[in-house]
Protein backbone atom coordinates (compact mmCIF):
# COMPACT_ATOMS: atom_id res chain seq x y z
CA UNK A 1 0.00 0.00 0.00
CA UNK A 2 1.60 3.25 -1.08
CA UNK A 3 2.29 6.12 2.10
CA UNK A 4 -0.46 8.27 2.26
CA UNK A 5 0.99 11.53 3.94
CA UNK A 6 -1.08 14.63 4.77
CA UNK A 7 -2.40 17.01 2.31
CA UNK A 8 -5.19 18.35 4.36
CA UNK A 9 -5.40 22.21 3.46
CA UNK A 10 -5.40 24.85 6.00
CA UNK A 11 -8.94 26.17 4.83
CA UNK A 12 -10.45 22.44 5.12
CA UNK A 13 -9.89 22.54 8.54
CA UNK A 14 -10.85 26.15 9.79
CA UNK A 15 -14.10 26.86 7.84
CA UNK A 16 -15.78 29.65 8.47
CA UNK A 17 -19.70 29.61 8.46
CA UNK A 18 -22.96 29.54 11.22
CA UNK A 19 -23.02 26.38 13.62
CA UNK A 20 -24.15 24.53 15.10
CA UNK A 21 -22.98 21.98 13.10
CA UNK A 22 -20.30 21.40 10.07
CA UNK A 23 -21.72 18.70 9.01
CA UNK A 24 -25.76 19.37 9.51
CA UNK A 25 -25.59 23.21 8.62
CA UNK A 26 -22.24 24.15 6.89
CA UNK A 27 -22.60 21.22 4.46
CA UNK A 28 -26.28 21.29 3.48
CA UNK A 29 -25.58 25.27 2.56
CA UNK A 30 -22.84 24.20 0.57
CA UNK A 31 -25.05 21.81 -1.22
CA UNK A 32 -27.75 24.32 -1.92
CA UNK A 33 -25.35 26.90 -3.13
CA UNK A 34 -23.84 24.58 -5.45
CA UNK A 35 -27.49 23.16 -6.60
CA UNK A 36 -28.38 26.41 -7.30
CA UNK A 37 -25.37 27.69 -9.12
CA UNK A 38 -24.89 24.78 -11.27
CA UNK A 39 -29.26 25.37 -12.44
CA UNK A 40 -27.61 28.45 -14.19
CA UNK A 41 -26.09 26.87 -16.71
CA UNK A 42 -28.81 25.02 -17.47
CA UNK A 43 -30.39 24.76 -21.14
CA UNK A 44 -32.50 27.66 -21.59
CA UNK A 45 -35.46 26.06 -22.33
CA UNK A 46 -35.45 24.09 -19.10
CA UNK A 47 -34.82 27.11 -17.36
CA UNK A 48 -38.00 29.72 -18.19
CA UNK A 49 -40.06 26.64 -17.15
CA UNK A 50 -38.46 26.64 -13.96
CA UNK A 51 -40.67 27.61 -10.48
CA UNK A 52 -39.35 26.48 -7.68
CA UNK A 53 -36.70 24.43 -5.57
CA UNK A 54 -37.43 21.45 -3.48
CA UNK A 55 -35.26 19.58 -0.81
CA UNK A 56 -35.75 16.13 0.55
CA UNK A 57 -33.67 14.90 3.64
CA UNK A 58 -32.15 11.61 4.75
CA UNK A 59 -30.87 9.60 7.32
CA UNK A 60 -29.13 11.94 9.93
CA UNK A 61 -29.74 15.14 8.35
CA UNK A 62 -34.15 13.96 8.32
CA UNK A 63 -33.52 12.60 12.04
CA UNK A 64 -31.69 15.46 13.71
CA UNK A 65 -32.21 18.39 10.91
CA UNK A 66 -34.46 21.05 12.43
CA UNK A 67 -32.61 21.39 15.76
CA UNK A 68 -29.17 21.94 13.54
CA UNK A 69 -31.24 24.50 11.28
CA UNK A 70 -30.62 22.20 8.00
CA UNK A 71 -33.60 22.93 6.09
CA UNK A 72 -32.54 26.56 6.73
CA UNK A 73 -29.20 25.85 5.88
CA UNK A 74 -30.08 24.53 2.76
CA UNK A 75 -32.64 26.93 1.94
CA UNK A 76 -30.12 29.73 2.64
CA UNK A 77 -27.56 28.12 -0.42
CA UNK A 78 -30.47 27.98 -2.67
CA UNK A 79 -30.76 31.93 -2.72
CA UNK A 80 -27.14 32.27 -2.97
CA UNK A 81 -25.87 32.45 0.49
CA UNK A 82 -22.02 31.09 0.75
CA UNK A 83 -20.85 29.55 4.48
CA UNK A 84 -18.29 32.16 4.62
CA UNK A 85 -20.64 35.08 3.69
CA UNK A 86 -24.04 33.80 5.89
CA UNK A 87 -25.15 36.70 7.62
CA UNK A 88 -25.75 36.52 11.68
CA UNK A 89 -29.04 35.75 12.34
CA UNK A 90 -30.49 34.32 8.87
CA UNK A 91 -31.02 31.14 9.64
CA UNK A 92 -33.07 32.13 12.19
CA UNK A 93 -34.92 34.98 10.41
CA UNK A 94 -35.79 31.88 7.34
CA UNK A 95 -36.81 29.51 10.35
CA UNK A 96 -38.77 32.01 12.16
CA UNK A 97 -40.54 32.38 8.41
CA UNK A 98 -41.23 29.04 6.82
CA UNK A 99 -43.86 29.76 4.37
CA UNK A 100 -42.84 33.07 2.33
CA UNK A 101 -41.19 32.33 -0.92
CA UNK A 102 -37.93 34.11 -2.04
CA UNK A 103 -36.90 34.14 -5.49
CA UNK A 104 -33.34 33.08 -6.98
CA UNK A 105 -32.70 34.46 -10.42
CA UNK A 106 -31.18 31.55 -12.71
CA UNK A 107 -30.08 33.15 -16.01
CA UNK A 108 -32.63 33.00 -17.96
CA UNK A 109 -35.05 32.04 -15.65
CA UNK A 110 -35.92 32.15 -11.67
CA UNK A 111 -36.69 29.60 -8.91
CA UNK A 112 -38.23 30.18 -5.20
CA UNK A 113 -38.29 28.18 -2.28
CA UNK A 114 -38.83 28.09 1.54
CA UNK A 115 -38.01 26.35 4.22
CA UNK A 116 -41.54 24.70 3.75
CA UNK A 117 -40.19 22.93 0.51
CA UNK A 118 -37.75 21.07 3.03
CA UNK A 119 -39.08 17.61 3.77
CA UNK A 120 -37.87 14.83 6.28
CA UNK A 121 -37.79 11.32 4.57
CA UNK A 122 -36.59 8.15 5.24
CA UNK A 123 -33.67 7.78 8.25
CA UNK A 124 -33.14 4.31 7.03
CA UNK A 125 -31.93 4.00 3.51
CA UNK A 126 -29.63 3.20 1.14
CA UNK A 127 -28.10 6.16 0.21
CA UNK A 128 -23.72 5.49 0.50
CA UNK A 129 -23.74 7.95 3.12
CA UNK A 130 -26.17 9.32 6.25
CA UNK A 131 -26.29 12.58 5.64
CA UNK A 132 -27.62 12.21 2.35
CA UNK A 133 -30.11 15.42 0.66
CA UNK A 134 -31.78 15.29 -2.62
CA UNK A 135 -32.32 18.91 -4.09
CA UNK A 136 -34.11 19.18 -7.82
CA UNK A 137 -35.13 22.16 -9.88
CA UNK A 138 -39.35 21.50 -10.36
CA UNK A 139 -41.75 23.15 -12.80
CA UNK A 140 -45.44 24.91 -12.49
CA UNK A 141 -46.85 20.80 -12.43
CA UNK A 142 -44.18 19.51 -10.69
CA UNK A 143 -41.67 18.01 -13.04
CA UNK A 144 -38.33 17.66 -12.33
CA UNK A 145 -36.06 19.79 -14.49
CA UNK A 146 -32.91 18.77 -12.40
CA UNK A 147 -31.64 16.83 -9.67
CA UNK A 148 -28.71 16.11 -7.85
CA UNK A 149 -27.78 13.64 -5.04
CA UNK A 150 -25.66 15.10 -2.24
CA UNK A 151 -23.78 13.58 0.38
CA UNK A 152 -22.31 15.58 3.76
CA UNK A 153 -19.65 13.88 4.59
CA UNK A 154 -18.37 15.27 7.91
CA UNK A 155 -16.80 18.47 8.38
CA UNK A 156 -18.26 20.69 5.93
CA UNK A 157 -17.23 18.57 3.16
CA UNK A 158 -19.67 17.50 0.60
CA UNK A 159 -19.90 15.09 -2.36
CA UNK A 160 -22.31 14.37 -5.22
CA UNK A 161 -23.34 11.59 -7.07
CA UNK A 162 -21.04 11.56 -10.00
CA UNK A 163 -18.00 13.28 -7.46
CA UNK A 164 -14.62 13.15 -8.49
CA UNK A 165 -12.02 14.43 -5.90
CA UNK A 166 -10.39 17.43 -6.34
CA UNK A 167 -6.37 17.23 -7.83
CA UNK A 168 -3.86 18.69 -5.63
CA UNK A 169 -0.42 19.25 -5.63
CA UNK A 170 2.03 17.11 -3.89
CA UNK A 171 3.38 18.37 0.06
CA UNK A 172 7.19 19.23 -0.13
CA UNK A 173 7.47 18.16 3.29
CA UNK A 174 5.96 14.91 3.67
CA UNK A 175 4.91 13.52 7.20
CA UNK A 176 1.86 11.40 8.37
CA UNK A 177 2.84 11.57 12.28
CA UNK A 178 3.87 13.96 14.26
CA UNK A 179 6.77 11.96 14.94
CA UNK A 180 7.63 12.25 11.37
CA UNK A 181 7.07 16.16 11.24
CA UNK A 182 9.46 16.60 14.73
CA UNK A 183 12.04 14.75 12.52
CA UNK A 184 11.56 16.85 9.44
CA UNK A 185 11.95 19.96 12.11
CA UNK A 186 15.06 18.54 12.96
CA UNK A 187 16.32 17.78 9.45
CA UNK A 188 15.60 20.79 7.54
CA UNK A 189 15.96 23.17 10.65
CA UNK A 190 12.16 24.77 10.00
CA UNK A 191 9.73 25.60 12.26
CA UNK A 192 6.25 24.01 12.10
CA UNK A 193 4.51 27.05 10.47
CA UNK A 194 6.99 27.25 7.99
CA UNK A 195 7.05 23.54 6.96
CA UNK A 196 3.10 24.31 6.83
CA UNK A 197 3.14 26.76 5.07
CA UNK A 198 5.56 25.43 2.76
CA UNK A 199 3.06 22.41 2.21
CA UNK A 200 0.17 24.57 1.88
CA UNK A 201 1.13 26.63 -1.25
CA UNK A 202 2.37 23.14 -2.88
CA UNK A 203 -0.96 21.53 -2.29
CA UNK A 204 -3.49 24.26 -3.47
CA UNK A 205 -0.86 26.53 -5.82
CA UNK A 206 -1.84 29.42 -3.66
CA UNK A 207 0.73 32.41 -2.72
CA UNK A 208 1.87 32.64 0.43
CA UNK A 209 0.56 36.34 0.68
CA UNK A 210 -2.75 34.93 -0.28
CA UNK A 211 -2.77 32.25 2.57
CA UNK A 212 -2.01 34.67 5.29
CA UNK A 213 -4.55 37.08 4.01
CA UNK A 214 -7.21 34.27 4.23
CA UNK A 215 -5.65 33.31 7.77
CA UNK A 216 -6.01 36.82 9.00
CA UNK A 217 -9.65 37.00 7.76
CA UNK A 218 -10.51 33.56 9.52
CA UNK A 219 -9.04 35.17 12.68
CA UNK A 220 -11.16 38.68 11.79
CA UNK A 221 -14.61 35.93 12.08
CA UNK A 222 -13.04 34.54 15.90
CA UNK A 223 -12.82 37.93 17.13
CA UNK A 224 -15.89 39.34 15.91
CA UNK A 225 -17.51 35.74 17.06
CA UNK A 226 -16.26 36.14 20.30
CA UNK A 227 -17.55 39.84 20.50
CA UNK A 228 -21.07 38.88 19.62
CA UNK A 229 -20.75 36.51 22.05
CA UNK A 230 -19.53 38.77 24.78
CA UNK A 231 -21.99 41.10 23.93
CA UNK A 232 -25.21 39.12 23.51
CA UNK A 233 -27.36 37.13 26.27
CA UNK A 234 -30.68 35.17 26.80
CA UNK A 235 -31.27 32.11 24.81
CA UNK A 236 -29.33 31.07 21.64
CA UNK A 237 -31.15 30.52 18.65
CA UNK A 238 -32.84 26.88 17.94
CA UNK A 239 -35.48 24.70 19.51
CA UNK A 240 -33.00 23.04 22.56
CA UNK A 241 -33.52 26.71 24.60
CA UNK A 242 -29.64 26.71 24.85
CA UNK A 243 -28.62 29.63 27.54
CA UNK A 244 -25.91 31.81 26.32
CA UNK A 245 -22.70 31.22 28.74
CA UNK A 246 -20.10 33.63 27.39
CA UNK A 247 -20.88 36.94 28.46
CA UNK A 248 -21.58 35.28 32.06
CA UNK A 249 -18.46 33.60 31.94
CA UNK A 250 -16.50 36.26 31.27
CA UNK A 251 -17.87 38.55 33.92
CA UNK A 252 -17.00 35.94 36.76
CA UNK A 253 -13.52 36.09 35.40
CA UNK A 254 -13.11 39.67 35.81
CA UNK A 255 -13.70 39.31 39.27
CA UNK A 256 -11.23 36.77 39.89
CA UNK A 257 -8.00 39.35 40.66
CA UNK A 258 -5.95 36.44 42.13
CA UNK A 259 -7.05 33.12 41.05
CA UNK A 260 -5.66 30.95 38.15
CA UNK A 261 -9.02 30.11 37.23
CA UNK A 262 -9.20 33.47 35.82
CA UNK A 263 -7.71 32.36 32.38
Amino acid sequence: MPQRYIDTTLFDLFKVGPGPSSSHTIGPMKAGHHFAEACTGLPRDLLVRAVRFRVRLYGSLSATGTGHGTDAAVVAGLLGTAPESCPAGLLQELMDDPHTRRKRPLGDGQASVCVDDVSHDSIIHDFPYSNTLVIELVDAEDNVLHSQEYYSVGGGFIQWKGWEPPVLGEPVHRYSTMTELRAIVKEKGLNIYEIILDNEMAITGASRPSIIHSLNQIIDHMESSVRRGLDSEGQLPGPLKVQRKARMLWQQASRMHSSPDQF
